[in-house]
């Protein structure tokens, strides 16, 4: 009796040991994220104060006011939820409203904060449309962008409803400058909504957010 204890108490440890730094799996169930804080949120009242609208290559800010997409199309974000591990950085990010098929997010990333340095390294977030969450087709993703490479990279694992998102970007896949820098690296925060007809691009900012703030996994 004592020796089928003691397996299934070493059996338990093992498994424990193998789950415990592993509170969200990235598979479209949200309630992992039921207990984890958020770490910033904005109200439906919340407006940024200029947005950045781009219309054949001109690109200039305009007041919110003026804006097509604000509020639409999932370019107000609601809440976000962050933690990281020795392997990756988990993200869940929910809107006030459903993303439409010409969404995009991104982090722009960087290293140390500097005046006027342009960012290297973006991470494009491209939630899945409603058809393709309703066909159960898993068609959305996370690429890294560097300046002066034309293609990206896929990199992390998303799954999204009509308006939330879980991700990771696995630690080991971003570029080495990036993971030297993490006691200092920061990244903004965008929503980004375009219209292919008229070649309209509009961004929001929201936040920025830095990586030292983010709670680990050990914390939690």
């Amino acid at each position: 009796m004592k020796k089928l204890v003691c397996i299934f108490l070493l059996v338990f440890i093992l498994v424990f040991a193998a789950t415990a730094d592993e509170l969200v799996e990235i598979d479209g169930d949200f309630s992992d994220w039921d207990n984890i804080p958020y770490i910033a949120s904005f109200s439906w009242s919340f407006n940024p104060v200029y947005f950045t609208r781009e219309l054949n290559g001109n690109i200039a800010n305009y007041n919110i006011d003026s804006a097509y997409f604000w509020k639409k199309d999932g370019s107000h974000i609601r809440g976000i939820k962050a933690y990281i591990d020795n392997e990756a950085l988990y993200l869940y990010i929910e809107n006030h409203s459903n993303y439409s098929e010409n969404l995009s997010m991104y982090m722009y990333i960087y290293p140390r904060r500097k005046d006027n340095v342009e960012n290297d390294f973006t991470i494009e977030i491209i939630p899945a449309t409603e058809f393709e969450i309703s066909e159960n087709q898993d068609k959305g993703g996370v690429v890294l962008w560097e300046n002066g490479v034309s293609r990206p990279v896929n990199i992390g694992l998303l799954r999204n409803s009509f308006y939330n998102m879980e991700f990771s970007i696995p630690i080991e896949e971003l570029p080495k400058s990036l993971i030297g820098s993490f006691g200092t690296l920061s990244f903004d925060l965008t929503t980004c909504v375009s219209e292919p007809d008229t070649g309209i691009f509009e961004e929001f900012f929201f936040t920025a957010i830095y990586v030292k703030d983010i709670p680990r996994v050990d914390d939690l």
